[in-house]
C-alpha cells in the first residue's frame, strides 16, 4: 500500500531489540514465581508440621532459651531432663492444694487427694518443647523472638475429677442437713436408778414445746460445680461460698402454743419395803413423758408390758384373790391410781378403770384403779384438741412420794375431787376359819382380811383457783366395794405339858431341861398395796 512502511527482520536472523526485552521479562517473571514458591513454602511447610517430625523433635530436641515450666527455666533441657525436674513440682502442687468453702458459718477445706487432682505435665512439656517449632514462618519467628526477648511460661494446671469432688462434698459440710420440722410437744425426762443400783430412785421430768426448725440442705450438685469452675479458671485459692437451700416446715395445729399444767397428784408409799418401792418407781418411769395427741387412747399395760422377773418386776404384795400376795410388779396400782385421780382433775376421758377389792389408804376411798397383766387395765383417752403430756416426779428413796401432773391447754378454773361414803355394812357371813394341826393349838392367823361393803359416790367439784369459790358440783359414779367375811387359821396341834421335876435326888446329875420353844406370833399380811 501507498504510504505504507513494513519493518522487516534484517535479513542477519537476528532479533529486535524490542524482542530482547520480552524475552528478558519473561525471565524475570519465572525467576519471581520461583522465589515467591520458595517463601510460599517455607512459609507454609517450613516448620514441624508432620506427626513424625514433631515426635522427633520431642525425642532429640531441646527447649529454645526462654522457655519456663510454671517458672522454672528450662531452657536448653531435653524432655526428659525437663521431666525430672519438673515431676516433684507437680507432686508438690498436688500435696499443698487446699480448697477452701464455707457452709454457713463454717470453714471447710478439702486436699488435693479429696478432690482427685492430678497435673499433666507432660502434656505441657511437649507442648513447651514444640513452641516455635510448628506453623507457618512468620509464626515460628514471632514465638522465638517472643520466648528470646520476652520469655514465655507455661502454668502447670490441676485438674479435678468430678465424681470424687462430689463425694468429699457430700461427706464434709452435709451434716448442716437439717430435715424441716414442725414444732413438737415432748417431756425431757430424767429416770435415775436400775435394778442393781437401788441407792437412788428418781424421776422427774420437763415439758417442752419445740420451736420450728427450718430444713436445710447443703447444695452438693452447685459446690461441685463451682469448685470444678474455679479449677478450670485457676481460681481454686479463692474461698468458695456454699448454697445452702432452706425449706420451711409445715404448720402444726395440733401444737400448742404453750402448755399449761392443768391438774396434778401426789400420794405417799413412806412405809413401802424395798420391792414395793422399786416396783412403784420402775412403773413410773413407764408414765413418765407420754405425749398422748388428740383422740388418741394409752394403756398401762400396753406401756408397761407383762409384770414378770424377767422383765425386770421385783416381787412385792398384790391384791389376789381377796388376800395379800407377792408377785412381780406388786405395788404399781400406786402409779396407776394417782394417775387417775390427776386426769379426772384435769378431766380427761377415762375409758377403762376398775377399782381394788377393798379401798385402799393412799388414795381416798372410790378414788383408786387397780391392773393387772392383762386385765384389768387403765385406759385414757386424750379429749381435747391439743396434745396432753404427762410428768411423773417419784423419790422412792427420800421423800418416798410420787406425783403426777398434767399439762394441757389452760382453763379459767380448777378441778378438785371428792368421795363421800354413803353405806358401810359389815358382812353377814362369820369369818371362815380353817383349822391347821400344823400350828399350836390356841395360834391363829388371819389369812384374808374381814372388809366391810363400801358403797361411795365420787363428785367433781369446779372451783376459781384464786378465791376457792364453788363454781360446779357433778356426780361423777357410784362405786361398790363388796364385803369380804374373811379368813383365818386355828392351830389344833396339842401341845405336851413339861414334866414336874422329881424331888427324889439323883445318882448322877441329870442334864439340864431345855427350855420348852415358845408359841411364835404369826405376821399378818402387810398392807402393802
Amino acid at each position: 500500500m501507498a504510504g505504507r512502511k513494513i519493518r522487516r527482520s534484517d535479513q542477519s536472523g537476528r532479533i529486535s531489540a524490542k524482542h530482547k526485552n520480552k524475552a528478558a521479562i519473561a525471565i524475570c517473571c519465572c525467576a519471581a514465581a520461583a522465589i515467591i514458591a520458595l517463601i510460599l513454602f517455607l512459609f507454609v511447610f517450613g516448620g514441624l508440621n508432620s506427626e513424625a517430625d514433631k515426635e522427633k523433635w520431642l525425642a532429640e530436641g531441646t527447649y529454645m532459651e526462654g522457655i519456663s515450666v510454671d517458672g522454672i527455666d528450662i531452657s536448653g533441657m531435653t524432655l526428659t531432663q525437663a521431666s525430672e525436674t519438673v515431676l516433684p513440682i507437680a507432686q508438690d502442687k498436688i500435696e499443698n492444694l487446699r480448697v477452701n468453702y464455707t457452709v454457713l458459718d463454717a470453714q471447710y477445706s478439702l486436699s488435693g487427694k479429696e478432690l482427685g487432682a492430678s497435673i499433666d505435665f507432660q502434656s505441657v512439656l511437649r507442648e513447651a518443647l514444640l513452641y516455635g517449632k510448628t506453623g507457618n514462618f512468620f509464626q515460628r519467628a514471632s514465638q522465638s523472638s517472643e520466648a528470646k526477648n520476652n520469655g514465655v511460661n507455661f502454668p502447670l494446671k490441676i485438674t479435678l475429677d468430678e465424681p470424687t469432688v462430689k463425694k468429699a462434698v457430700e461427706q464434709k459440710g452435709t451434716e448442716y442437713n437439717v430435715e424441716p420440722q414442725s414444732s413438737s410437744l415432748k417431756v425431757d425426762t430424767e429416770n435415775i436408778g436400775s435394778w442393781d443400783d437401788r441407792s437412788t430412785l428418781t424421776t422427774t421430768g420437763k415439758v417442752e414445746i419445740t420451736e420450728p426448725i427450718e430444713g436445710k440442705e447443703v447444695d452438693a450438685d452447685k459446690l461441685t460445680s463451682d469448685i470444678m469452675a474455679a479449677a478450670q479458671n485457676d481460681t481454686l485459692d479463692q474461698t468458695i461460698a456454699a448454697t445452702v437451700n432452706i425449706t420451711q416446715p409445715e404448720a402444726n395445729t395440733e401444737t400448742p402454743s404453750d402448755m399449761v399444767l392443768m391438774a396434778s397428784a401426789t400420794t405417799s408409799f413412806e412405809d413401802s419395803k424395798s420391792g414395793r418401792r422399786y416396783n412403784i418407781w420402775k412403773m413410773s418411769t413407764v408414765v413418765n413423758g407420754i405425749v398422748v395427741k388428740p383422740g388418741e387412747t394409752w394403756s398401762i399395760n400396753d406401756a408397761a408390758g407383762p409384770r414378770t422377773t424377767e422383765t425386770g418386776w421385783d416381787s412385792a404384795a398384790g391384791i389376789r384373790d381377796g388376800s395379800y400376795v407377792d408377785e412381780p410388779g406388786g405395788g404399781i396400782c400406786q402409779v396407776s391410781s394417782t394417775l387417775y385421780n390427776a386426769l379426772l382433775k384435769a378431766e380427761v376421758e377415762i375409758v377403762d378403770r376398775s377399782h381394788h377389792s377393798w379401798p385402799l389408804g393412799y388414795v381416798k376411798t372410790g378414788l383408786d384403779a387397780t391392773i393387772s397383766t392383762g386385765s384389768p387395765d387403765f385406759v385414757f383417752k386424750n379429749n381435747y384438741d391439743v396434745p396432753i403430756a404427762i410428768v411423773v416426779d417419784c423419790d422412792a428413796v427420800n421423800s418416798r412420794k410420787i406425783t403426777v401432773s398434767v399439762y394441757g391447754p389452760a382453763r379459767d378454773y380448777a378441778v378438785k375431787l371428792e368421795s363421800d361414803i354413803i353405806s358401810e355394812t359389815e358382812p353377814t357371813e362369820e369369818m371362815e376359819i380353817i383349822y391347821d394341826s400344823s400350828m399350836d393349838e390356841g395360834e391363829t392367823q388371819i389369812v384374808k382380811k374381814r372388809h366391810n361393803k363400801i358403797v361411795v359416790d365420787v363428785y367433781k367439784i369446779k372451783y376459781n383457783p384464786d378465791t376457792e369459790e364453788e363454781l360446779s358440783r357433778e356426780k361423777l359414779y357410784t362405786d361398790t366395794y363388796r364385803a369380804f367375811a374373811g379368813q383365818k387359821k386355828v392351830g389344833t396341834k396339842t401341845v405336851e405339858p413339861e414334866p414336874e421335876p422329881s424331888t427324889e435326888p439323883s445318882a448322877s446329875p441329870s442334864a439340864q431341861p431345855s427350855a420348852s420353844a415358845q408359841p411364835s406370833a404369826s405376821a399378818s399380811p402387810s398392807s402393802e398395796d
